[in-house]
């Protein structure tokens, strides 16, 4: 396939048919949870796509921190009409007929999904709306959701017996070397596979362009019909952009502690000290940035990922 081309769907069958079940006997809701680059949006359009298989009319809202101050600005893909949107948002009342009357047109008598990837970062109109619409059984949700952009309360009232949530982590070992089978078309040797587990942080969009950089520049070479490391890949500056502008979304407070953790490696937590220090703390692990973890100097917390670290050493 290539590391450019689309990288195949592997290790989530078991969370695509959960979710799948989940929507068949209609949930109120279904929840995708995890963190950056452990593949929540690629999940959630498998799930849509297998609805769209079986009949259902499905709607992607696509949310962003751009749009998280905008009333509605999210949902051109539930309510199309921009210029009857303006007047019917300012009456909750009118603006649930229109959606209703949108919903109908495209659906024509198909089960509605709406599909809203980042679901934390929809704007406060969006979120009610939404809400009320699957409240009233007009539409089946299928959201992700991650700790960093954690899930409205309004859409967890909405959980039911029928509801289904999968937490994803980075894919482990085998999987990973499955991946990278099919992306490179050969297998990766045994010991390259948790290394490059461990420099991406098992982040999928970090690996992308480690991976490209590091055929490149030789560093990741094919030998014998195998691929092998001959040196650990240095991070390229597509990554450190990528690294850079998540980091750059962070409090003051978190920048400064991935700072250090960028050149100090792993550092014990009784010498992280100053104000608000344990609640960044928290805050970072809780976004899958650092890890905090166990050793003979007590607990020490380190970056999740040595991309990350690299890249930010870098700049």
């Amino acid at each position: 396939m290539g590391v450019d081309g689309d990288w195949p769907f592997v290790a989530r069958a078991a969370e695509l048919e959960r979710l799948a079940a989940a929507i068949e006997a209609g949930g109120g809701i279904s929840i995708v949870h995890g963190g950056p680059g452990t593949g929540k949006t690629r999940l959630l359009e498998e799930a849509a796509l297998a609805a769209e298989r079986r009949g259902l009319a499905v709607i992607r809202i696509r949310s962003s921190a751009l749009l998280h101050e905008v009333p509605l600005g999210a949902l051109g893909g539930l309510l199309p009409d921009r210029g009857g949107l303006a007047v019917a948002a300012a009456d909750p009342g009118r603006l649930f007929g229109v959606a209703i009357e949108a919903l109908a047109s495209f659906a024509r008598g198909r089960r509605v999904l709406v599909v809203v990837d980042d679901a934390g970062l929809l704007d406060p109109a969006s979120i009610g709306l939404v809400t009320q619409l699957a409240a009233a059984g007009e539409i089946a949700l299928l959201v992700s959701a991650s700790r960093e952009h954690p899930l409205p309360d309004a859409f967890s009232a909405l959980w039911d017996a029928r509801s289904a949530r999968v937490d994803l982590t980075p894919l482990d070992d085998e999987a990973l070397g499955e991946l990278l089978l099919a992306v490179l078309g050969a297998r990766v040797a045994h010991r390259t596979v948790p290394h490059l587990a461990e420099v991406s942080g098992g982040d999928l969009a970090y690996l992308r362009e480690i991976l490209r950089h590091a055929i490149e520049s030789e560093a990741l070479v094919l030998v014998e019909g195998g691929w092998r490391l001959a040196e650990s890949p240095l991070p390229p500056p597509s990554l450190r952009d990528l690294v850079v502008a998540r980091i750059r979304r962070l409090e003051p407070r978190q920048q400064e502690l991935v700072e250090r953790l960028s050149l100090c490696g792993a550092v014990p937590v009784a010498q992280l000290l100053g104000e608000g220090v344990p609640a960044a703390l928290d805050a970072l692990e809780q976004s899958g940035i650092v890890v905090a973890e166990p050793s003979e100097a007590g607990l020490v917390v380190r970056l999740t990922s040595a991309a990350v670290g690299s890249a930010v050493e870098a700049t």
